[in-house]
């Protein structure tokens, strides 16, 4: 019986003392994992830095520093570096991130820390690129930028057609680049490459080359030999837009757009134009002769017109019927090239001739000449009576001019030799009447008020 009681009393001491130890190890265990509220785990590691044991505070000094937030980033290429500060380039979550690992922790019961604390855990602290990583790579970008440039028509001074071939650029890529930076920071690097790609010009040569444009055409040519000074300076100004035009198929070309207003503003002078069928001084004067010799070589490749408006009067340095007026913005020389090659327009100023080549395909062009038909439009007379010239004189204040009606044909001669005639215009100059004043004056003695008009006798000035 004794040997039983001891037995019992054994066990219970034994189970008192495992009780004990089970007990004590828990508020071990408590307590310990209480102290990880402010510090961390010891098997912690982030971004492979270990911060085990250490504060908050202390840890983000220690990841500032292995991350290199103060530092500087190398953005690179075969030649050239360039560093970039990345406390102004990238943004990292440190606080926050650690902030959330402890957090993290606090939820841990104590017995769970105590198991999750003794095995190695490892965190990733996330990262963002500031906007202003975008101006530094523009930055880089000014300099290290090659642009494309476009094949080239060249016109040699004996009209022969040449190809000045395209140059592809080069540029970076902003979206790679940035990925290569963001890549490189995700993996501990602070140095990146950066991505290039390919410019490629609008026009290239195989382009250019499609478009035949081999041969000369022709050249229309119009004298200004006599014109003044202003008048002169007006033709070479306006000429000096029209350099090497090309206009692709079924592009359009238009005067008004190119050269612009013919005023002060762009250099332009005074020198006769036509309003209303009268020569009078004016802005511009003679760019119609340029817009006029550019409206026959139109006609003789055969494009379509789609805007011309001829003169109030005729002029001297066309045939009637082939002349085409400006008036920006209202009145244009339009036309369209309604072939399949491209074709190019050039004007070239001598001392004394407008010249205005064309080039493209020959053999897709015919042959066109000119005919016209006029029919005389009469003049009124005008005879207006004055009491201050004497009975019987006459005194011809405005010389009468003749109108024009003028129908224009093309006469096209295709590459077989067959020969048609089409309709280009009718156009209308209009004539100017003649004033007469008539004297009414009884005696030489009568006197009276009215003064005499001492308007000299007009002389048409074919200037425009």
């Amino acid at each position: 019986m004794k040997k039983k009681i001891l037995v019992i009393l054994i066990l219970v001491i034994l189970i008192s003392i495992l009780v004990l130890i089970f007990i004590t190890s828990l508020i071990y265990l408590y307590l310990d994992n209480q102290r990880f509220n402010h510090i961390f785990y010891p098997g912690i590691y982030v971004n492979e830095v270990p911060i085990g044991n250490l504060s908050l505070e202390d840890a983000v000094v220690i990841l500032n520093a292995a991350l290199n937030t103060k530092g500087i980033f190398v953005l690179e290429n075969n030649i050239k570096q360039w560093e970039l500060p990345m406390e102004e380039i990238v943004y990292f979550k440190i606080e926050e991130g650690l902030t959330n690992i402890l957090k993290k922790q606090k939820k841990n019961s104590f017995i769970k820390g105590f198991f999750v604390r003794n095995s190695p855990q490892y965190y990733k602290i996330e990262f963002t690129l500031s906007k202003s990583i975008l101006n530094y790579i523009d930055k880089i970008r000014s300099e290290e930028e090659i642009p494309p440039k476009n094949a080239e028509f060249f016109i040699t001074s004996d009209k022969k057609v040449n190809i000045l071939p395209h140059r592809e650029g080069k540029t970076i890529n902003i979206e790679e680049t940035i990925e290569e930076i963001y890549q490189a920071i995700s993996e501990g690097k602070y140095k990146s490459k950066i991505s290039y790609k390919t410019l490629v010009p609008q026009i290239t040569t195989v382009q250019l080359e499609n478009l035949k444009v081999i041969d000369h055409l022709f050249s229309v040519q119009t004298y200004y030999g006599d014109s003044s000074e202003n008048r002169l300076h007006n033709i070479k100004l306006a000429a000096g837009n029209i350099k090497n035009i090309l206009l692709l198929p079924g592009e359009e070309f238009s005067f008004n757009k190119l050269v612009g207003p013919a005023d002060e503003t762009g250099g332009y002078k005074e020198a006769t134009i036509i309003v209303d069928g009268q020569f009078v001084p004016g802005i511009g004067g003679g760019i119609c002769q340029v817009s006029s010799t550019i409206y026959v070589g139109a006609l003789k490749a055969n494009l379509e017109i789609l805007q011309r408006h001829n003169h109030g009067r005729p002029v001297s340095y066309l045939p009637k019927g082939l002349d085409a007026t400006i008036s920006y913005p209202y009145l244009d020389l339009r036309f369209k090239n309604n072939t399949e090659y491209g074709i190019i327009i050039n004007t070239l100023t001598t001392s004394t001739h407008l010249i205005v080549d064309f080039y493209s395909y020959k053999p897709l062009f015919p042959d066109i000449e000119f005919e016209t038909v006029e029919e005389i439009i009469p003049y009124q007379i005008e005879k207006i009576e004055k009491l201050n010239i004497k009975r019987g004189e006459k005194k011809i204040i405005q010389k009468g001019q003749v109108g024009y009606k003028v129908t224009t044909y093309k006469i096209i001669t295709d590459v077989n030799g067959i020969t048609r005639k089409e309709l280009i215009s009718i156009d209308t100059y209009r004539p100017v009447k003649e004033i007469i004043y008539i004297g009414i004056k009884s005696t030489e003695s009568e006197s009276y008020t009215e003064e005499v008009d001492n308007e000299d006798e007009h002389t048409e000035d074919m200037g425009d």
